[in-house]
């Protein structure tokens, strides 16, 4: 192992800037969470800290209950007794993850009811990799509303 890698074989590089860029607080949808989700380190400066309930996470996907629960290096199993549990999900987009986590941790006042073309693409790209499509079924009309009004055409061909 070089000099710019840790016991866990990251770079010096990553760990710093994963180190830098962790917010003081998290955004706490469960207050009893065991969880702590560091999403969107690829896509903001400063990723976005979840405080989840992994049980939650797990029943609302098969994607993350296998990553959660399944034997990989973030799974429960993995960590160690004395550390806090912590994901990083950095190809995540923060506003559409926390979009998905109000919607499973039952916080519907936090759904939007109306919702931009790009947004809806794009928490229905974050949906369908987590095969969690179904959960949004209660805001579809509403939502594809946008759809018939909208000039952006690809968008709208992958939500249809």
């Amino acid at each position: 192992m070089g000099d710019s890698e840790n016991s866990t074989g990251e770079p010096a590089a990553k760990r710093q800037r994963l180190e830098a860029t962790q917010p003081k607080t998290p955004v706490i949808l469960e207050e009893f969470g065991d969880l702590r989700l560091r999403v969107g380190s690829n896509h903001v400066d400063e990723p976005t800290i979840f405080l989840v309930c992994s049980r939650t996470i797990a029943r609302s996907s098969p994607v993350l209950k296998t990553i959660l629960y399944g034997g990989f290096a973030e799974s429960l199993s993995a960590q160690s007794k004395n550390e806090e549990w912590v994901v990083d999900l950095p190809d995540d987009r923060p506003s559409s993850f926390k979009t998905f986590l109000h919607i499973i941790h039952g916080h519907f006042d936090k759904v939007p009811t109306r919702i931009k073309i790009t947004n809806l693409y794009r928490l229905l790209e974050l949906l369908d990799k987590y095969d969690s499509i179904s959960l949004i079924c209660p805001w579809a009309k509403p939502w594809l509303r946008v759809v018939k009004n909208s000039r952006a055409l690809p968008a709208a061909l992958y939500i249809a």
